[in-house]
């Protein structure tokens, strides 16, 4: 079997996505060169696989690799680690696409910056149609990361590069026990040990359309995240900080939440915020303005109360309106 030794090599897991073509497109027409690609096929039955091959025997950097059955994202992600030998570790999605100097961008920050282990970047979300959407941004300092973490994900999976060694010594990697958000448990463990952080700019497409597996296994990735969230809090955090961010869990844990109750963690995530990271740090203030996008996902998307409904309601209407003003 083909190892993948080369410095960066990109991991790339597929299954049913006829698509894919745009995505390999977009990492064979990077600046950085010297890398390669390792496609782990889920077992594909729509000629998604035929696909595949063809490119593989076109361009030698790519490594094609198929299980017998499909057998999820999280094992194929696992298979597909323990055959990379390289120094870096690139991610990128089915339907995702990679912007020209992402890889090199990446990988001269982290060979210039070794205390780092992992590496993200902004991203901004693209339609099924390819029209481009709203750019979502993420903190840009270790600090801003290690704060956010406790509050959501602090990386774009598709978006990151990581450092094998750190991987290696430590003994990490996805956990097979989560089907979702088996990302942010990553960011978890290689948090730990070594500093991560984002680079601020763009430098990943995004696909938020109806084949989104995040959002067609919402129950899912909300259910993992958040104990995935709980085992950070638990472990990172200790005095004031922890008892608040453990109640703020056990709110969220409800059914229903009151009005009054969103608008009470509202200022119990400020309070946080302010007391866990310095002013002047340039994330402070854009996990502040991002905090009442948490409160609409824990607190109207995820209740069943009537006046939760109707913003729910009222904010997918304006978020379809949003979007299409993006072309």
């Amino acid at each position: 079997m083909d190892v993948c030794s080369k410095d960066v090599v990109v991991l790339l897991t597929v299954y049913n996505r006829p698509s894919v073509k745009s995505t390999i497109e977009s990492v064979l027409n990077q600046t950085f060169k010297d890398y390669q690609l390792l496609i782990i096929d889920n077992a594909s039955d729509d000629g998604t696989y035929e696909i595949m091959q063809e490119y593989a025997a076109k361009d030698e950097r790519i490594v094609l690799i198929r299980n017998e059955r499909n057998m999820g994202q999280t094992y194929s992600l696992h298979r597909g680690m323990s055959l990379i030998k390289g120094k870096y570790i690139a991610r990128i999605d089915a339907d995702d696409l990679m912007l020209p100097t992402r890889l090199e961008k990446q990988y001269n920050f982290l060979e210039q910056n070794p205390e780092y282990a992992v590496c993200g970047s902004w991203v901004q979300f693209i339609t099924d149609d390819d029209r481009l959407g709203p750019v979502i941004r993420n903190c840009t300092t270790n600090e801003g990361v290690n704060v956010i973490q406790h509050i959501k994900c602090g990386f774009a999976h598709p978006a990151i590069m990581m450092r094998k060694e750190t991987l290696d010594k430590y003994g990490l990697g996805y956990d097979k026990m989560y089907k979702m958000a088996e990302d942010y448990d990553l960011w978890r463990q290689i948090l730990l040990h070594a500093k991560g952080t984002n680079l601020g700019e763009v430098l990943t497409l995004y696909r938020r359309g109806d084949n989104n597996d995040s959002e067609k296994n919402r129950s899912i990735t909300d259910d993992e995240a958040y104990a995935v969230r709980k085992q950070i809090i638990e472990n990172d955090l200790d005095g004031k900080s922890k008892r608040r961010m453990i109640h703020l869990l056990k709110i969220e844990e409800k059914e229903r939440k009151s009005l009054v109750t969103a608008i009470y963690a509202y200022v119990l995530y400020k309070k946080y915020v302010r007391d866990s990271l310095d002013k002047n740090n340039p994330d402070y203030s854009f996990i502040c303005k991002g905090i009442p996008f948490t409160i609409l996902g824990a607190y109207v998307q995820q209740n069943s109360a009537l006046w939760a409904k109707l913003v729910g309601s009222a904010y997918r209407r304006l978020r379809k309106r949003i979007y299409k003003r993006y072309r």
